[in-house]
């Protein structure tokens, strides 16, 4: 059978070849095609640079330099198109910040990071940069989410890393076979899995971890894969630390993301019309929507439909 990842097709964009007052919106077109949905910030008058992608398979790869801006994956974008990658970055020139998780890490040539598009982010520099992004489908790594959380937006670290910043010039330059990815994609994922999770600071308050805490698990309500392993990665902590905080304070952790959820729902059903309910309960991260009529029956005494009929919306 024919490998779909020996057709790689490529495209490019250099933001001088449009008037200077509209480089800035046409790089931010540019970026959010090549890459995932992002809005561009500067300081500066406008945004000159270079960008180019190259596919293979269902692996993008983008290489970029521009003068300082940063590209911001709000928390609205990260629920739409482009969610459900993770993106490798490796720095090529001068010094790239990254932001997830409420995390920073600065990158000097040669490092590289991890960080997801369905969490919101940050990618820039106040000095001009240069950066070769991998576009990798979650399933391309074959790591839980909550793992690859762990080390979002640091500096990956191990023995792994020359042979994956080889790896992905070489595919972005078609300089390599691709059939080569798969072999990449394993290196990679060994790097991030080796990697050392980030833990939250020594001594910092449990009710400031269990706020943050709880903020995670409000943003991401819409997620049917949010558990308490994702939370705990997040926060910094081992999940026994977060399942003690929950239960000294609030309750098991479960049952906390349970009741907050239903309580998405009844706001939703509150105050939406013209919604069905399969729709608020995927709204509110339940894939199976007679399992939420059980769940919201038990917890309000009334099915989604006649909690709804009730407080006037049919």
């Amino acid at each position: 059978m024919d490998d779909p990842r020996a057709h790689a097709r490529s495209e490019s964009f250099d933001s001088r070849s449009v008037p200077a007052r509209m480089r800035t919106s046409s790089w931010e077109r540019a970026s959010s095609r090549f890459l995932v949905p992002l809005r561009i910030r500067t300081d500066a008058e406008t945004v000159t640079g270079v960008i180019g992608t190259r596919r293979v398979g269902a692996t993008g790869f983008c290489r970029l330099r521009a003068t300082p801006h940063t590209g911001v994956r709000t928390p609205a974008m990260a629920t739409g198109t482009g969610t459900g990658h993770y993106k490798i970055a490796l720095a090529l020139q001068g010094p790239t910040s990254i932001t997830q998780h409420g995390r920073r890490v600065l990158l000097q040539p040669g490092d590289l990071a991890v960080y997801d598009t369905s969490e919101a982010y940050g990618v820039g520099s106040e000095l001009e940069f240069g950066l070769l992004i991998a576009l990798v489908p979650h399933e391309g790594i074959e790591l839980s989410r909550d793992r690859v959380a762990a080390v979002a937006a640091t500096r990956l670290t191990g023995p792994g890393v020359g042979a994956v910043r080889h790896e992905l010039s070489a595919l972005a330059a078609g300089r390599a076979d691709p059939t080569r990815l798969d072999q990449t994609l394993e290196t990679i994922t060994t790097l991030i899995r080796d990697t050392p999770p980030v833990r939250a600071e020594r001594g910092q308050a449990g009710d400031e971890l269990l706020a943050r805490a709880k903020e995670i698990i409000d943003h991401r309500l819409a997620d049917p894969n949010l558990d308490p392993a994702y939370v705990a990665a997040v926060v910094g902590v081992s999940r026994r630390r977060l399942y003690t905080l929950f239960s000294e304070r609030v309750g098991p952790v479960a049952a906390y993301i349970r009741t907050r959820r239903l309580e998405h729902a009844r706001r939703l059903l509150s105050s939406t019309a013209g919604v069905s309910v399969t729709e608020v309960a995927l709204e509110c991260g339940f894939t199976d929507p007679a399992h939420f009529s059980r769940l919201f029956h038990q917890a309000y005494g009334d099915s989604p439909t006649r909690y709804r009929m009730r407080v006037g919306h049919r």
